[in-house]
């Protein structure tokens, strides 16, 4: 990529923030934009996007109504279940696909060590998702939620019920959905909760447009 490239490329729904140095060059789709201005770089990053609670009550629906059977259950209490969890966990899919049933303790808490970053995450399951997981899971079987077909099979899945629900994304945006929720109830405590840092849960999983209005300073 030339400097001219950076100058030029669009970058829509986008903030900005700044650092100085060199002018970074990336192959990689999505990348920032990049403007050179009086020896600083003017990065402008995709703005996080995440869904509402009352998107994800609709995804919920959607599971419930999923048709069809696999060899441990209804596909409607795998994926009910499946989303109830995500959004109680913040849990990558990833994590949720090879998370046991001995490791969720009565209560519902769990550790677990996640897959892309090795570090052990807490988590904790509501009494109704609990009831769900309970009604999926049979004790014939390790995993709560395995592969009950190849990963790209299970991936068209979850977008015919994102889709049905009437949302954009993947199901993968429960993540930031859950994170964005959680900092707007509790503010400094999302990238807890997801197990990040500061720094990685603002740029990538934070939906912070969905947070305007709803912190203001006193009334004048």
């Amino acid at each position: 990529h030339t400097l001219s490239t950076f100058l030029t490329r669009p970058c829509p729904n986008a903030s900005p923030w700044y650092t100085s140095g060199k002018v970074c060059r990336s192959a990689t789709m999505g990348s920032p934009t990049v403007i050179v201005l009086a020896g600083l770089s003017k990065v402008t990053a995709p703005l996080v996007d995440a869904w509402s609670v009352a998107e994800v009550r609709r995804l919920v629906a959607a599971a419930d109504q999923t048709p069809g059977e696999w060899s441990g259950g209804t596909l409607a209490s795998y994926w009910a279940s499946y989303v109830r969890a995500a959004w109680d966990s913040g849990l990558r899919g990833c994590d949720l696909r090879s998370l046991e049933y001995q490791w969720i303790n009565p209560e519902g808490r769990l550790a677990i060590q996640q897959k892309k970053t090795s570090r052990v995450v807490y988590a904790a399951f509501r009494p109704s998702t609990l009831d769900a997981i309970k009604d999926c899971w049979r004790d014939d079987r390790r995993l709560v939620w395995p592969l009950y077909c190849c990963l790209s099979e299970w991936r068209k899945t979850a977008a015919e019920l994102v889709e049905r629900a009437g949302l954009k994304g993947s199901i993968g945006k429960l993540r930031h959905s859950a994170g964005t929720s959680c900092e707007i109830l509790h503010p400094g405590h999302g990238h807890h909760f997801l197990g990040n840092s500061q720094a990685v849960f603002d740029r990538h999983y934070f939906a912070r447009q969905m947070a305007a209005g709803l912190w203001w300073p006193e009334e004048l």
